[in-house]
């Protein structure tokens, strides 16, 4: 016979693991355009999510190590050469 409280467990371990899921799956990325048409590469975890923050907060800019990512104008520009500069774009996985 099954417990109330083991029942109770295994469907709050199951409404978790859903919930961790849907985070996952509903994911923003942002990607940067590269030379290799049409191919977008995905940001890594730590600047993706330097990035999302900086456009939740409303900047108009999020810096990372070599690159400024301008939010309006949705474009990767080098710090070293303003020069080199690429789209970006934002997805939201569902």
């Amino acid at each position: 016979m099954t417990s109330c409280f083991a029942l109770y467990k295994n469907t709050h371990s199951l409404k978790r693991k859903k919930e961790e899921r849907n985070f996952f799956f509903s994911k923003t990325q942002w990607q940067t355009k590269t030379n290799a048409v049409p191919d977008w590469k995905p940001y890594d975890s730590s600047d993706n999510n330097k990035i999302e923050q900086a456009f939740k907060a409303g900047k108009n800019k999020a810096d990372l190590a070599n690159h400024a990512i301008h939010l309006k104008e949705r474009m990767q520009v080098h710090k070293a050469d303003f020069n080199k500069q690429r789209p970006v774009k934002r997805e939201v996985k569902t």
